[in-house]
């Protein structure tokens, strides 16, 4: 899955599957989700593959 594509998964959750059908609210809760894994994609898993697809799904998730 593209980073494109997953961001437009989470974010896609956070708006439709859920009760956030606003559409900042559902972006702000996307990004939390990204910024948790990537925090602990960090602290336990530094591989830079992983590293930089998670970077690249915050910044489309930012996009949309």
């Amino acid at each position: 899955m593209t980073p494109e594509e997953k961001a437009e998964q989470l974010f896609n959750r956070f708006y439709f599957d859920t009760l956030l059908n606003e559409l900042e609210d559902a972006k702000d809760c996307a990004l939390i989700a990204v910024d948790e894994i990537l925090f602990i994609v960090l602290k336990y898993n530094d591989t830079q593959p992983e590293v930089t697809y998670w970077k690249e799904v915050k910044k489309e998730i930012e996009k949309l």
